[in-house]
């Protein structure tokens, strides 16, 4: 049985705070070896890559909004997205999405996305090896 139906009072003490989502996929993706990485280049550095790397990845959530795409987070070096959960309405404020196909799918093909964009990258301090996203 869900909460409220165990406290009616539940709904009234929340006043609406949360939602119910049906369809909602969120995904974490972080870059493998990126301690060990950050320890041998400079904070500074550290930085630049990262906003170079997310700023690609933002431009991608952007060019899918309409499919439900949604950041939610950036947390270290971990990029965390939601898919079925908000999307830009006609006023430029963000709504619920309701759009067409699965989230799921949706979010896997930004994840391909992300993965491709990554493997173009150098991973600082690694010898020219590709950034690798897991």
């Amino acid at each position: 049985t869900d909460l409220a139906s165990r406290d009616p009072g539940l709904p009234k003490l929340l006043g609406g705070m949360g939602r119910h989502h049906e369809n909602v996929t969120v995904m974490f993706a972080d870059i493998k070896n990126f301690t060990a990485m950050s320890r041998a280049i400079s904070s500074v550095e550290v930085m630049h890559f990262l906003n170079t790397l997310f700023s690609q990845f933002d431009d991608l959530v952007d060019s899918m909004e309409h499919l439900g795409l949604y950041k939610v987070e950036t947390i270290g070096d971990c990029y965390m997205c939601a898919a079925g959960l908000l999307t830009r309405g006609e006023d430029g404020a963000m709504v619920m999405w309701d759009g067409d196909g699965s989230p799921v799918h949706h979010l896997f093909t930004l994840a391909r996305e992300m993965l491709e964009v990554a493997s173009r990258m150098e991973m600082p301090a690694s010898e020219g090896q590709p950034v690798v996203l897991r």
